[in-house]
């Protein structure tokens, strides 16, 4: 045997890159050598190196070959991974070596920010499915049970509409009146019916989802507040509840989101509309330093969609219900679909998008 060589069962050391012909990544096997969130005795740091596709049979430093485990690999100065091949997948195969070198140490991490970094790109090939106030197919709109739903529905955003009532809470209605002809800004928050949740109930329903918080405030609308008070409202429940992460607020009034964007610059805004130019939405999005556009279903064409982007822009198509519809956004390769059916965007949208597996 030659001097050096370590075996190492290469078959259970899986968790890597995969090609599949088209470079595309394969992350779904996080625990290579059964864990590497649990220490083993003796074992100080494990690197991985990325292979070209080899002989279904390896063969070792000493010229046997070997099935896919175990297979020898010769440690001298450098690591040398081992490697494996299985079912035409070409994995990394994680090689371990008692040595406490910083350059291994780096490489290590190095190797297992790659594997977040590739599984967010993947990730992000595929359009976020949103939930038009909650499942409101399945459910009444705008409600704590709409946004339960949405998530059940498999939806990864929720889109809510909030208005202020007249003892300054921020509460989850699409229209100006109640049902009963009620106006919200004329109605202190405990006059208000059960089903109509504070913006801080709704937020609290949607934990681990994103949710796109539409402001209500047109100077068109009886309950018009040319203060914007209600944008300040919105940024401290963003900051308390989502963080900007999570967080994405639009409006047709770009000036509601200009004194939220005084408030706290942080959080990402989105110009709502469903007139217009495209030209002219992206460059009044891009003058305001908004993230994203919202463009009305009708308007979208997959030049709209390249301009935006080309300009940093996401853009998120609402409304959108049409499953054939569905198909051609995720074609144009739009960056969310608003729609009120999300268990239909979301088939959709898992069949149209690479799939990492």
């Amino acid at each position: 045997m030659v001097r050096n060589e370590r075996k190492l069962e290469a078959g259970s050391l899986r968790g890597a890159f995969e090609t599949h012909g088209l470079g595309i990544v394969d992350l779904l096997d996080r625990q290579p050598g059964g864990s590497y969130r649990k220490k083993q005795p003796g074992i100080r740091v494990s690197t991985a190196c990325i292979f070209s596709p080899i002989d279904r049979r390896l063969e070792s430093v000493s010229g046997e070959r070997h099935g896919k485990s175990p297979c020898v690999v010769k440690q001298s100065g450098r690591l040398s991974p081992a490697f494996a091949h299985n079912r035409n997948r070409f994995y990394f195969a994680q090689g371990v070596v008692e040595t406490g070198s910083l350059r291994v140490i780096l490489g290590c991490w190095v190797l297992r920010f790659l594997r977040w970094a590739c599984l967010n790109l993947i990730m992000a090939l595929a359009p976020t499915v949103i939930a038009h106030r909650g499942a409101r197919e399945a459910a009444k709109e705008n409600t704590l049970p709409a946004f339960r739903m949405a998530r059940e529905l498999g939806a990864d955003w929720v889109e809510l509409d909030v208005r202020r009532t007249a003892d300054g809470v921020v509460v989850v209605h699409h229209d100006a009146h109640l049902e009963d002809g009620r106006m919200l800004a004329q109605l202190n928050s405990d006059e208000l019916p059960e089903f109509v949740p504070s913006l801080a109930e709704a937020l609290e329903e949607c934990h681990g989802m994103g949710v796109n918080i539409e402001i209500k405030n047109l100077p068109s609308d009886p309950d018009y507040d040319a203060d914007h008070l209600v944008s300040d409202a919105v940024a401290g429940l963003v900051l308390a509840y989502l963080g900007p992460e999570r967080a994405l607020v639009s409006s047709f009034n770009i000036d509601t989101l200009d004194r939220l964007h005084g408030v706290d610059p942080t959080i990402p805004l989105a110009y709502l509309y469903d007139i217009g130019e495209p030209a002219s939405a992206v460059a009044r999005a891009c003058a305001h330093e908004m993230s994203a556009i919202h463009p009305y279903d009708p308007l979208v064409t997959a030049s709209l969609v390249e301009r935006a982007q080309d300009e940093g822009l996401q853009v998120n198509v609402w409304t959108v219900n049409d499953a054939q519809r569905m198909e051609t956004l995720v074609g144009y390769g739009v960056d969310g679909i608003c729609t009120d059916v999300p268990d239909v965007a979301r088939t959709i949208v898992d069949r149209q998008t690479p799939d990492p597996d």
